[in-house]
């Protein structure tokens, strides 16, 4: 008697094509996506294939003692305007980065508060 075996429909997604969670265009904005070596990147993608992810000014997340700080992705290089490029075989996954991260990152990498609209007190 045969066995039948159920494969995830993540699996299948994966095997038909491996880079689906980027196909969306992400240009423009900020993400926060995950590498294969567990660091978790911040940054405005500028860039964008099926092979390559390019971000602008990325950061890392780091624990200090005040909270999470963002750190310059690459310590040595200059990081002013600087766009990287990852190997998108090197991102586990990616996401919209939330409001407050987003704001956080903005405000580092351009020293602009940003304001949200609201009622101002």
């Amino acid at each position: 008697m045969r066995q039948s075996v159920v494969i995830p429909i993540w699996l299948r997604i994966l095997k038909r094509d491996k880079y689906f969670m980027l196909q969306e265009n992400k240009i423009g904005k900020i993400i926060s996506f995950k590498t294969t070596n567990g660091d978790e990147v911040v940054g405005k993608v500028t860039g964008q294939s099926t092979d390559e992810l390019t971000i602008q000014q990325p950061v890392i997340l780091a624990a200090s003692q005040q909270g999470l700080a963002m750190v310059p992705f690459l310590m040595t290089a200059d990081m002013n305007n600087a766009n990287v490029v990852f190997k998108t075989s090197n991102i586990i996954c990616s996401a919209d980065t939330s409001e407050g991260v987003a704001d956080a990152y903005f405000e580092n990498t351009t020293g602009i508060k940003p304001i949200r609209s609201g009622i101002i007190t």
